[in-house]
C-alpha cells in the first residue's frame, strides 16, 4: 500500500496529481496576469507609435499609412503582411526589412564578440526555450515514474 506524504513517505500519485495540478493553476494566473499587463504595455506603446506616425516624427510613409489605418482603410496587419500594396505600405516593408538585417547583424557580431559580457536577445531566447524544454522532459520523465509505481 503506497504511503502519503503525510505518514512521512513519499507522496502517492493522487497527491502529487494534486500538486501537478495546484502548480499548473498557479502557473496560469501568473501567465494570465503577465500577459495582462504586457497587453497593456503593448497597447500603450502602439498609441505612441500612432502618435508618432500622426504627427510625421516617423516619416511621411509612416503618416500616409496611419491616416489610412486611422480610416480604417488598412491595418497595419496588412502593410506587413503584403495585402496593403500601397506605395508607402511598400516602403514601410522594405524599411523594416533592412532594420530587421541591421539586428540580425548586431545580434550575430554580439554573439560573435567574445569581450561581450551579454548575450544577444536571440541566444537569450533560445537559451530560455531551451531550458523550458528540459524542464517539461524533466517533469514528463518525473510523472512517467510515478505512474509505473
Amino acid at each position: 500500500m503506497a504511503t502519503g506524504a503525510a505518514d512521512g513517505g513519499t507522496p502517492d500519485l493522487p497527491e502529487l496529481f494534486d500538486r501537478v495540478l495546484r502548480a499548473l493553476r498557479e502557473g496560469g494566473a501568473a501567465l494570465d496576469a503577465r500577459l495582462a499587463r504586457e497587453a497593456e504595455e503593448d497597447a500603450r506603446a502602439d498609441e505612441e507609435r500612432a502618435q508618432a506616425a500622426r504627427s510625421g516624427a516617423l516619416g511621411r510613409e509612416w503618416q500616409v499609412v496611419q491616416q489610412r489605418v486611422d480610416l480604417g482603410r488598412t491595418t497595419l496587419a496588412d502593410v506587413f503582411s503584403g495585402v496593403d500594396t500601397s506605395p508607402q505600405a511598400r516602403a514601410l516593408r522594405e524599411l523594416s526589412a533592412q532594420r530587421l538585417a541591421e539586428v540580425h547583424d548586431q545580434w550575430r557580431a554580439q554573439d560573435e564578440d567574445e569581450t561581450e559580457p551579454e548575450p544577444s536577445p536571440a541566444r537569450v531566447v533560445t537559451g530560455a526555450a531551451e531550458q523550458s524544454r528540459r524542464h517539461h522532459d524533466e517533469l514528463a520523465q518525473r510523472i512517467a515514474r510515478e505512474l509505473r509505481r
